[in-house]
């Protein structure tokens, strides 16, 4: 290989020993046994799982027989639950060249490379996705070739294609395999109703996205709609068909005098797409009315029911045309902006911090202008009822010239303007009713799917600059070696509460020792740390906590390093470490069966030790949890499964990049968790593989393993090999990067380094001995070695690119597995201020203004606490525009004032603050203006604001006003805006519009729900003064004080005890209902209830029961009234008092209802009530009813 001469070819002959690894297919037939068949090798039991677990455990254990099909299938579990039933099935090589020029098209304008380069690029990628079943990981490994170009001309290697290309790829080879599975539906349609258009076909041909199918999906139904109807009799009762209308048109002369009105649809949709006239209408000398005469028939009796008829089956012909739909959408791409009003709700709600502030008054944003995330913040303000969503056409009245223009004539005879006014009506009618709509909604849908996009990447890619951190290592630790970690929390950090704990991971991770200290600045405690130090010895001390006050723990461990490195000579790194997997990982479930024994606290210090040795397993572990870790402040707008899938892939890039030890994985659980993540498995796969391996010996040998102990099928193993590191090992090369089907070409590289010729390799042990030679002692001289002419004449022999293997074959064998990770760094203070504070730089930055509390006044100083915890300092410059010598004379200890947020020091956590008048408005202003979007209205919300001045003005002076503190002048949809925000049981009291001899009293229930209570006044001195006497119903109260106490308090405490209790389930009806349904399905024979809100009636709660699995649910109507529950006629003073008399009340009703019963009898039944006597104090009454799971389980509230 050092010229091209001495070159030695890798003959044939040794590529048959790979094909002793891979086989000749035969290995594999296993994989193909029918389940029954797969039973008998001893891997199933004779008794099936579904006798032993409920449905749901079968799903959750991945245990049913689907899941046992993507155990046994020879595809990647990604890829099958991607596919589903498609993913047994490649793609032709016809399809392949489709999808291939497809995909280019799509990437050609983001790449700058040559566009056969790109074609041919993807043309690989797509096969061996869609052929091969290959993992992006493996491809971006192991077939590099066929996406790195070599220009010949300067001798440099271009990348057509990056791995983010390639899971690109991945993703749009998903929506082509969906855009195949339409256009065959479509087909499947076409050649079953036998529809022969010629136009159809032609469209059909030249559809290359979804939408293109849906349009001629329409397009046939619209004119062969009774086709498809007919053609599907006999198959179940036939939906109504949406155009009958259009059918009846269809079938009668309306449809001949139609065409009298000019080009056909698909003619208009050729002139308007193609922004040419090539069609034009004929010029009838007739008038529109007077020819409707010759057409009048039974269905349509007059020339004008004739008329009206043929403008709107032209209008449909016209909108469900695929040429005009697609010319529609993309002149709204290019042409088209966004519009937000905010609702009366929205304007009250939408204050300058609320996240939607900067769209709330967006106007005519253009649509190629979103590029982040906005847009889905806009979808979402506007499900929640704050805001209207409107989407324009920009100058939309040259749009409709051009588009009338593609249809009317240009004659200016008489007839010609009459019948083109006809024309323009049917363009109109054909936008407003159909296309216009279809436009906006397909507007609506582009952009949220982008900006889903958008914040799915950037969720990714918050997680892999996590996950791409290497263990913490000092310069003296050996590259393989796993830090030995001491973790130190005091969790929330409360003096004489929370003591002190440490814990000690070795080497292997092993938890070693762990150690409690009431007070870490007591002497004895201070000797206990240092000597666990000096006998364990740690690489670095890791230091977490709940909140601020962790900074005095790490500035007391620092000290007791330092200590130590006086004491013994041990230099010991202290380190802030995150955090977010630890407060996880303290109350998991994973947590508790791993360490039972431990508090909460010391589970969170070994997940803290655990992150500086391996992260990406700490992250791996979490599983579903990983959604609750913040990566965006946007995430939560997106679909939980669409986040999932962008988190994941950033495990697997990671995970695939690092490796993983199978046989570790195999011995300990809590290091299989990146199993699941490797390419071609999944966890289904993954229980599969550690079962089989436990079967076999329990460990593996080599990685050939895998297939002659017929663990992994052919396509896994071709997935999954090199990113499964076996050591220690036979074989060197089963611990690196190297594939194992380019063993033999590692090997000949070896041989020829060390001039080892092929008859002194018979004389070595093993096949890679002499490899691992080289590795150990001379892997220098592989640079002597002629890469680039060994791959042409390897491509010129076999007809394989393998120049970018050859490289990277070279590079694992002179540094096997090397970490391509970041060094670990040590938190940024950025990092440290959010993980102790909760703040960020979107929740606290100059400009806010912010609720402080003032804690001391010091010299000309005043020192503040925020919620967080974090120090503000505000100057006495800084606290009034007057002159003033103190700061007590404008502010006192415990007054809690608005300040602006002059400046941040994360390093000292603290703030400097302003409460300058100067500061609270314009400095104030400056920063609102710099929230608000580019196309922000301010003029609009200015005009706004005036209008809601005026407005309240006006309700100041017509509207009386009652002297009482819960007093507002609010309409009661403004008090439910106002209460929004406010606590259960908060309460506004406000104008009746019943007249003035009534008030309003307006309290909140929960999220959303508030109860408008009507008092009656009586004994009034005036109009405008309180009654000395209230009414409310049959209760009668002295003053608004005793009112609110007695009522809207009383009912409020009743609420929050129904609230707090288990059998209180939080949603819907439905919800609850569906909870009873599964627990009597767990318990056949035993009945549950339980309580939910009643949105319908606030105030009131539905007490819903079902007797058994069989029986249908049932539900009662309780109502809070002061201080008790209302159940029927009878009232009870707590809850277990009102279920105690439900109980009492259904065993009632279920004595009386044995046997048979009339629907007057049952009715009879359902209007008993209970009585005082079923209002039982005890708790202990004997019962069927269950609850379903332990009084634990049932969420709590607070009112406060």
């Amino acid at each position: 290989m050092r010229d091209t001469a001495d070159v030695k070819i890798l003959q044939f002959s040794a590529w048959a020993e790979i094909y002793e690894v891979f086989g000749d297919g035969e290995d594999y037939a296993w994989a193909m046994y029918s389940k029954d068949q797969v039973a008998d090798d001893g891997l199933r039991g004779e008794k099936q799982l579904k006798d032993i677990f409920e449905p749901s455990e079968l799903i959750e254990r991945m245990l049913t027989d689907a899941d046992e099909d993507i155990r046994i299938k020879d595809i990647p579990e990604r890829m099958q639950l991607r596919y589903g039933f498609a993913a047994d099935t490649p793609l032709t090589d016809i399809e392949v060249e489709e999808e291939a020029d497809w995909i280019a098209r799509t990437l050609a304008p983001f790449k700058s490379v040559d566009y056969t380069l790109l074609s041919d690029a993807v043309k690989h990628i797509v096969r061996f996705l869609s052929q091969e079943f290959l993992e992006v990981p493996f491809i971006a490994t192991h077939r590099q070739d066929y996406f790195v170009h070599l220009d010949r001309e300067v001798n440099r290697l271009v990348d057509v294609l990056s791995k983010d290309d390639l899971w690109e790829i991945y993703d749009l080879d998903f929506k082509f395999r969906s855009f195949l599975e339409r256009r065959l539906a479509l087909r499947s349609t076409i050649d079953r109703v036998d529809i022969h258009d010629d136009y159809l076909e032609d469209q059909l041909r030249k559809a290359d996205k979804i939408e293109h199918v849906n349009d001629l999906m329409d397009y046939v139904h619209l004119h062969y709609g009774a086709e498809i109807a007919q053609s599907k009799r006999g198959q179940g009762r036939r939906r109504p068909n949406k155009h009958s209308l259009y059918e009846i048109c269809k079938k009668s002369p309306v449809s001949e005098f139609a065409k009298k009105f000019g080009i056909r649809a698909h003619e208009f949709g050729v002139n308007f797409s193609d922004g040419t006239r090539q069609y034009f209408p004929d010029d009838l000398h007739e008038h529109a009315e007077e020819m409707a005469v010759k057409f009048v028939s039974a269905s349509f009796s007059s020339p004008q029911l004739v008329l009206k008829a043929a403008k709107s089956m032209i209008a449909q012909q016209i909108s469900f045309d695929p040429q005009v739909r697609k010319a529609l959408r993309l002149y709204y791409e290019y042409n088209s902006s966004v519009t937000v009003i905010p609702t009366d709700s929205g304007i009250a709600r939408i204050d300058e911090y609320h996240p939607y502030y900067p769209f709330k008054y967006l106007r005519r944003k253009p649509f190629r202008d979103f590029f982040d995330g906005q847009f889905v913040e806009i979808l979402k303000s506007e499900e929640e009822g704050l805001t209207k969503v409107a989407i324009h056409l920009d100058d939309e009245d040259r749009f409709f010239r051009s588009f009338s223009e593609a249809y009317t004539s240009d004659n200016y005879s008489e007839f010609a303007q009459q019948w083109n006014e006809h024309r323009i009506q049917i363009l109109k009618n054909a936008l407003t009713e159909w296309l216009y709509p279809m436009a906006e909604k397909w507007v609506k849908e582009k952009l949220r799917a982008d900006a889903e996009d958008w914040i799915a990447k950037k969720c990714q890619a918050s997680l892999q600059r996590k996950l791409e951190v290497g263990p913490y290592r000092s310069p003296q630790m050996d590259h393989d070696v796993l830090p030995r970690v001491l973790a130190v929390s005091w969790g929330a950090g409360e003096i004489k509460k929370d003591p002190v704990v440490c814990i000690f991971l070795d080497g292997l991770g092993r938890l070693s020792e762990y150690l409690k200290l009431d007070d870490i600045k007591d002497e004895e405690n201070r000797e206990q740390f240092l000597r666990i130090i000096d006998k364990r010895q740690p690489d670095i001390i890791a230091v977490g906590g709940y909140n601020i006050q962790t900074r005095k723990l790490f500035e007391e461990v620092q000290l007791l390093a330092e200590e130590t490195h006086r004491k013994y000579g041990d230099q010991i790194a202290v380190s802030y470490v995150n955090d977010e997997a630890a407060r996880l990982y303290r109350e998991s479930k994973r947590g508790s069966e791993e360490f039972p024994e431990l508090p909460p606290i010391m589970r969170y210090c070994i997940s803290l030790a655990r992150m500086l040795q391996n992260p990406i397993m700490e992250y791996a572990a979490l599983g579903r949890d990983i959604l609750s870790i913040q990566h965006h402040t946007l995430q939560r707008l997106l679909p939980e499964e669409r986040l999932m899938t962008a988190l994941e892939r950033a495990l697997i890039n990671t995970v695939n990049s690092v490796g993983v030890d199978i046989n570790e994985a195999v011995d300990f659980t809590s290091k299989s968790y990146t199993l699941q993540y490797v390419s071609g498995l999944g966890p289904r796969k993954v229980q599969s593989l550690i079962k089989r391996i436990t079967s076999t010996g329990g460990y593996l040998e080599s990685r050939a393993d895998l297939i002659t102990k017929r663990i992994a099928t052919r396509t896994i193993f071709m997935n999954c090999a090199s990113f499964l590191r076996i050591r220690p090992n036979l074989d060197v090369l089963d611990d690196t990067r190297i594939h194992p089907q380019d063993y033999e070409l590692a090997r000949k590289m070896a041989a020829d380094a060390m001039e080892i010729d092929e008859e002194d390799l018979r004389d070595y042990d093993s096949a890679s001995q002499h490899v691992a030679e080289l590795m150990k002692n001379e892997p220098d001289k592989l640079n002597d070695l002629i890469l680039d002419d060994y791959a042409d004449e390897l491509e010129r022999r076999f007809h394989t690119p393998k120049r970018m293997i050859l490289n990277a074959i070279k590079k694992e064998l002179q540094g096997p597995y090397q970490d391509e990770r970041r060094p670990f760094a040590a938190l940024s203070e950025d990092d440290i201020f959010t993980m102790l504070t909760g703040e960020t730089d979107e929740t606290l930055c100059p400009g806010m203004i912010i609720p402080v509390e003032v804690a001391r006044i010091r010299d000309r100083m005043a020192f503040c606490r925020l919620d967080s915890g974090i120090e503000g300092v505000i100057g006495i410059t800084k606290m009034s525009d007057q002159k003033i010598r103190d700061p007590s004379e404008v502010m006192s200890v415990g007054d809690t004032i608005q300040c602006m947020v002059l400046s941040v020091n994360k390093e000292r956590f603290m703030v400097d603050l302003s409460c300058h008048p100067y500061d609270l408005n314009v400095r104030h202003d400056e920063f609102v203006k710099s929230r608000r979007d580019r196309a922000y209205d301010a003029y609009e919300e200015e005009r706004e604001r005036n209008k809601q001045v005026a407005r309240q003005q006006a309700r100041q002076m017509s509207n009386r006003v009652i002297k009482h503190p819960l007093f507002k002048s609010l309409k009661g949809r403004e008090a439910e805006a106002y209460l929004a925000s406010k606590s259960i049981g908060e309460a506004v009291i406000r104008p009746s519009s019943r007249g003035n001899d009534h008030i309003a009293i307006t309290w909140k229930v929960y999220d959303n729900i508030y109860q408008h209570i009507d008092v009656l006044e009586f004994e009034k001195e005036n109009d405008y003064a309180v009654g000395r006497i209230l009414k409310i119903g049959d209760a009668t109260y002295t003053d608004l004080d005793e009112l609110i106490v007695s009522h809207v308090d009383a009912a409020a405490r009743k609420v929050e005890e129904m609230l707090s209790h288990p059998k209180f389930k939080t949603g819907s009806l439905k919800s609850l209902n569906d909870f009873l349904e599964a627990t009597t399905k767990a318990n056949p024979k035993q009945s549950a209830y339980g309580f939910c809100l009643n949105p319908e009636k606030p105030g009131s709660f539905f007490l819903a029961f079902k007797l058994n699995a069989q029986a249908n649910p049932h539900q009662w109507v309780v109502k809070v009234i002061p201080g008790a529950f209302k159940l029927g006629t009878a009232t009870y003073p707590d809850v277990i008092s009102l279920i105690n008399g439900f109980k009492l009340m259904q065993q009632s009703r279920n004595k009386h209802a044995s046997g048979s019963h009339s629907r007057d009898s049952r009715r009879s039944s359902h209007q008993q009530q209970p009585s005082s006597q079923h209002r039982s104090s005890g708790s202990g009454q004997s019962s069927r009813y269950s609850s379903g799971s332990n009084g634990a389980s049932g969420r709590h509230h607070s009112r406060r």
